[in-house]
């Protein structure tokens, strides 16, 4: 977006909401405007985000403001792909920022665009999905499931997301996460099982 004015540190810019949020906690960054792509219904830009010059922390209707210095925390994302018949063991590190709605969309994107990008965009394949998130005050939360089928892709990486935003929209208290461990085995084929028999040794379950 366009800065507006730079007074004493303090940084004014847009003109016109992000997505009007009110307080706000993103890295404010330096871009490159590679190209512009002219539009009559709205025109964009072909951008590179450069190093972080520091805080956005105000996201209103007129327009996003922030601070210059090193930035806000983010939470840190570390994720390690192994698919046995295919590839060797590879790992990936992102930093998604520190916010209740963004932290877990972000973290679907990040997961779900390494698994498009090293492994099959369509069709069936098998991911088991093993995730711990450390959070603040709080034991860690380790969540782990199984995706099998047309849609394994997609509804591994929202497996991730599911979690994450219970926790931190969770209505009774704040939560803080430290950061996300994510591990995927990937197959690329259906691995399913049936369930034939169920019994229980106690008569009167409790």
């Amino acid at each position: 977006g366009t800065v507006t004015l730079v007074d004493e540190g303090r940084v004014y810019a847009f003109g016109h909401p992000f997505y009007n949020l009110g307080l706000a906690s993103f890295p404010m960054t330096r871009a490159y405007v590679h190209a512009v792509l002219p539009s009559q219904a709205i025109s964009s830009k072909i951008a590179a985000v450069g190093e972080i010059l520091g805080t956005i922390d105000q996201d209103r209707s007129t327009g996003i403001s922030g601070s210059l210095g090193s930035g806000p925390r983010l939470v840190p994302m570390h994720v390690s792909l192994n698919a046995p018949k295919r590839d060797p063991l590879v790992t990936f590190n992102f930093e998604l920022a520190a916010d209740d709605m963004f932290t877990p969309l972000l973290a679907f994107n990040a997961l779900l665009n390494t698994l498009f990008t090293h492994n099959q965009e369509v069709g069936a394949a098998t991911y088991v999905v093993r995730a711990r998130a450390e959070l603040v005050g709080h034991p860690t939360a380790i969540f782990e499931e199984t995706f099998s089928g047309d849609t394994a892709t997609v509804s591994a990486a929202l497996y991730l997301a599911g979690p994450l935003s219970a926790l931190l929209n969770n209505g009774l208290e704040q939560v803080t996460v430290e950061g996300i461990d994510v591990s995927i085995t990937a197959y690329d084929d259906v691995r399913t099982a049936e369930l034939e028999r169920v019994w229980l040794d106690d008569p009167r379950p409790r």
